[in-house]
């Protein structure tokens, strides 16, 4: 049960790690177009 029990929060850490990761490029995407939006004179 203990060796179960660590596994699992192992999994969970990892999750936890990989949606923070996520939510980070999506918000480095976001703020990259938008960079690009405010550079590039043909958007507007």
């Amino acid at each position: 049960m203990p060796e179960n029990a660590l596994f699992y929060t192992q999994q969970l850490h990892e999750e936890i790690q990989a949606e923070r990761r996520v939510a980070q490029e999506h918000k480095a995407l976001k703020n990259l177009t938008t960079a690009q939006k405010k550079t590039s004179p043909q958007r507007k």
